[in-house]
């Protein structure tokens, strides 16, 4: 069962760019869902390697050089700590770092408000078919963003890539998603809205046929995806992706006419591929009591957390967190659940209690003062569907 959701809040808060009612009302969830994705393998080559400091003390970061299929090659560049308001040029050059290699392919600037570049191409400079293998897997280039136009001698990162560099390994998804890239793979050209669920912040609108990959980064304050993001295709959601790592996620992941073909999360680096064994069961309402709750933080820095089991007054969790963080808890009870409340407290003030005892909803989107839940499961329910 493929579970396509009109939420008018959400596309009301979009509102300039899709047409749609705005009825309170209108919102439909099944409550008894299957995973709304699958997994479609996919063999398009990819790799990433660091990008360490040059010039100018603490801009590193990482390239990803991908095979795009029909678009080409793929160079993705992200740094961290460029400086706001440059353009900084960048290009590939022959052999390594420091040899002064030949210019080979002039690549889409880094934007210093971003620290992102992102190019797609067929040809190299001197008209070449540019070739992943041969960028790759067969030769040794090398990639040194400039600080600016006017200051070309000024390098701000440096890397070498190709045959003889180690790249960075994937890794599951850790710390929440920060980028996705998406092939569409629909036969009409429709108009394509991704949407972040803190803030309902657009990350994409744009008109696209089949065959077209685009990538979306996140824009919270760790520059990740937040918990979820929706895609909408003329104005209708078609998708609803868990970012927070809760639920599988890598690439292969398929949704609707989309498939993630490239990504990272930002304690675990470039995703892996996903397994049809790692899709999910089914969720459920909640039944028998809440046994695992996971619970993004949404707040000021730097505060001390605690949550406390109602019975006996176990405490599941006593730290420091900060804002997007999210925390796991699971049930200490005799029979592995989490009683009938959990106890809220920041800086040792208590705040609105978590009623997990299933007498009332509760679900993925459940808020609960500053934390929201991201995953979870009841004893006798399994999964908790979305709210």
């Amino acid at each position: 069962m493929k579970k396509i959701v009109t939420i008018s809040k959400l596309l009301c808060v979009a509102a300039f760019v899709l047409a749609t009612s705005c009825s309170e009302n209108e919102s439909e969830v099944d409550m008894q869902q299957e995973p709304n994705f699958t997994v479609i393998p996919q063999d398009a080559a990819r790799v990433t390697y660091k990008l360490e400091e040059a010039d100018v003390p603490g801009i590193q970061g990482e390239i990803t050089m991908r095979d795009a299929g029909d678009m080409g090659v793929e160079a993705y560049i992200k740094l961290e700590n460029t400086i706001e308001g440059i353009m900084h040029p960048v290009h590939i050059h022959e052999g390594l770092f420091g040899q002064g290699g030949d210019r080979k392919k002039t690549l889409n600037p880094v934007d210093g408000n971003t620290g992102i570049s992102q190019t797609f191409f067929k040809f190299m400079d001197n008209g070449d078919v540019a070739g992943y293998d041969e960028l790759v897997n067969n030769h040794e280039y090398y990639v040194g963003p400039h600080y600016s136009m006017d200051r070309l001698e000024t390098i701000i990162a440096k890397g070498n890539i190709g045959i003889n560099n180690p790249p960075i390994p994937c890794g599951p998804c850790d710390g929440k998603v920060d980028r996705l890239t998406f092939r569409y793979t629909g036969s009409e050209t429709v108009l394509v809205t991704v949407i972040q669920k803190k803030d309902n912040v657009m990350l994409y609108h744009n008109r696209i046929g089949e065959g077209t990959q685009f990538t979306v980064e996140g824009k919270d304050k760790k520059g990740t995806l937040s918990t979820e993001v929706y895609i909408l295709v003329n104005g209708t959601q078609v998708a609803q992706i868990h970012t927070s790592c809760s639920v599988p996620i890598g690439i292969g992941y398929a949704v609707d006419d989309f498939i993630i073909v490239d990504g990272s999360s930002r304690n675990g680096g470039p995703l892996c591929d996903i397994s049809i064994d790692d899709v999910p069961p089914g969720c459920n309402t909640c039944d028998g009591k809440v046994d695992y709750l996971a619970l993004e933080y949404a707040g000021e820095n730097g505060v001390n957390l605690k949550l406390v089991q109602a019975k006996n007054n176990v405490e599941l969790f006593n730290g420091t967190v900060d804002d997007g963080d999210v925390v796991n808890i699971t049930g200490q009870d005799n029979q592995g659940t989490l009683s009938s409340k959990v106890y809220v407290y920041i800086n040792g003030v208590q705040q609105k209690e978590i009623h997990t005892s299933c007498s009332q909803p509760i679900g993925i989107g459940s808020i609960f003062g500053k934390l929201e839940v991201v995953d979870g499961s009841s004893r006798n329910g399994g999964p908790l569907c979305p709210l």
